[in-house]
């Protein structure tokens, strides 16, 4: 106190705080309210386009996957239905088996010609296709990338090996140099074909484990085989229960006529 009675400045005023001014808090608040910043447009279209490349790819995982099971559940229940039906068919399949060959042997000659030229000049003609395959130049493959990328090779491939079984049967009862001539000519554009084949594939394995690495021409090689083999067993197994069927009911085989000058005048019309 002072000698007037007046309190002194000191302790009459509290301590004095700092106000924020108005022009900072508005900042501030500016600041906090600011939206993030936006990626520019052709970085969202590019990741869009990632998101879709990697479910287009889990998508072909998901279906080899599949593919896979399916196949080796259909390569564990066959066996064991084999094993169940054999002895029930084996005498007739044998019959089969002998009546079939003696009926293909007996086709007059224009019908195995005819028969002969249709065959090879359609798997020539698919053969021809090969220049153009376009491999991906990677030195190693997962089995999905290997399977989709070599599918047409072993469709060709099954051909082929289907077509020189029928070769050999339409060209069984030809004269020896004849069957030479014929047979050579059918091979010569496989074996280009499979020049052409092992040359785009030159380089590229299959990866089928941890340890073990196919080349493609060697994996396309057996996967045609593999077609071929279920394809003809499918076949042979259709028409010995359709002649069996028929057996059993007595009905009478006939055979087909075909007229080689109406189906050539039908293709160039």
């Amino acid at each position: 106190m002072s000698s007037e009675g007046h309190p002194l400045d000191g302790a009459s005023d509290p301590p004095s705080e700092e106000v924020p001014r108005l022009d900072m808090l508005s900042f501030e608040n500016e600041q906090e309210r600011s939206p993030e910043p936006q990626l520019p447009e052709w970085l969202r279209l590019l990741e869009l386009l990632r998101e879709q490349e990697q479910e287009q790819e889990q998508e072909r995982e998901r279906l080899m996957q599949l593919l896979q099971r399916y196949f080796q559940a259909l390569g564990t229940a066959v066996p064991y239905i084999g094993l169940l039906l054999f002895p029930l068919c084996c005498s007739s399949f044998m019959l089969f088996l002998l009546e079939t060959w003696s009926m293909v042997t007996a086709v007059n000659e224009i019908t195995r010609g005819f028969l002969f030229l249709g065959t090879n000049g359609v798997v020539i003609h698919q053969l021809a296709s090969v220049n153009s395959f376009t491999f991906e130049k990677r030195n190693l493959l997962s089995f999905g990338e290997a399977f989709s990328m070599s599918l047409p090779p072993m469709v060709h491939i099954s051909m082929i090996l289907l077509s020189l079984a029928l070769n050999f049967v339409l060209l069984f009862r030809v004269y020896p140099g004849i069957q030479c001539v014929l047979l050579l000519l059918c091979i010569l554009m496989p074996l280009y074909y499979f020049a052409e084949l092992a040359h785009k594939a030159a380089g590229i394995a299959v990866n089928l484990g941890r340890s073990y690495k196919m080349p493609l021409i060697w994996f396309s090689t057996l996967g045609g085989l593999g077609i071929f083999l279920i394809g003809g067993s499918m076949v042979l197994l259709i028409v010995f229960l359709s002649w069996l069927y028929a057996r059993r009911r007595g009905l009478e085989f006939q055979g087909i006529r075909v007229n080689g000058d109406a189906i050539i005048g039908a293709m160039n019309a």
